[in-house]
């Protein structure tokens, strides 16, 4: 792959469970159902982060593990807008304050579902390439993706204390409102149902290649073949996958020794 001026690099992690009947079933954030429509708006994607390259971050790892802990109330958040991590490709989003005001026992719960998510496997490193009118314009950016299996146990406990809570447990479920964290199936996202969601940020094709690439240990031949059934048009949106950085995350001086240039 020819090296590229990136905007930044997202990192994200899944965390899945193989259920019994329903096969595999993700941990997802969803977007707010104002969130920059007609595109995104409800929109599915992973838990994560961004890097941009004046920040001292060493590895997309120390980013997930940053990100993880200010989302789950584990340690304090920092402030960031839209439009700064896309460099004006997309506009500014962010918001003051907490919409949701957040309980002593909300944030006990978030911070034991942080806790039990704070050990993702690296999976892969992609570049992708958005194109209007998706974004305001051409834009590139770096995306790591981290995975998680669950046990049945912090499946079912994460699940239930999401329903209890109306799916309100992140900081960014409190600062935006009708923004949520929940769990859904495979199945669910491929139609089961009459269910056919939206992904922001085209996070259906990342989590179509960890399928495919076989990134969730105990999917099934059929779960993995198929992958995500619905994907970005590909007119709007590519993602190209590194292949030569699938043994180990990459630091973020790798990806500049590669070429690849953060600078904004």
């Amino acid at each position: 792959m020819e090296p590229k001026k990136l905007t930044h690099h997202r990192v994200n992690t899944i965390p899945y469970f193989i259920h019994p009947e329903k096969g595999l079933v993700f941990l997802f954030e969803r977007k707010d159902p104002e969130f920059k429509p007609p595109f995104q708006e409800r929109g599915l994607n992973g838990i994560g982060g961004n890097f941009f390259g004046d920040m001292n971050h060493l590895s997309p790892q120390e980013t997930i593990d940053i990100e993880i802990k200010e989302e789950f109330w584990l340690s304090q958040e920092g402030r960031e807008s839209y439009g700064d991590i896309t460099n004006g490709a997309f506009e500014d989003t962010s918001k003051e304050g907490y919409v949701i005001q957040p309980t002593k026992e909300r944030v006990g719960i978030a911070r034991k579902i942080g806790g039990i998510i704070l050990s993702p496997k690296y999976s892969f490193t992609a570049v992708e390439t958005y194109q209007p009118p998706f974004s305001k314009n051409v834009s590139s950016n770096a995306v790591t993706v981290f995975t998680q299996k669950l046990s049945e146990e912090e499946a079912v406990y994460i699940n239930k204390s999401l329903k209890e809570n109306n799916f309100v447990m992140r900081t960014d479920d409190h600062k935006y409102e009708g923004t949520q964290t929940r769990m859904i199936s495979l199945g669910k996202i491929n139609g089961e149902k009459g269910y056919s969601p939206k992904f922001s940020w085209a996070f259906d094709c990342h989590l179509d290649e960890a399928i495919t690439g076989g990134f969730f240990e105990g999917a099934n031949d059929r779960e993995r073949e198929v992958g995500v059934v619905r994907t970005m048009n590909p007119r709007l949106f590519k993602l190209e996958r590194i292949v030569s950085l699938d043994s180990k995350c990459p630091t973020y001086e790798e990806m500049k020794d590669r070429g690849f240039d953060y600078s904004r």
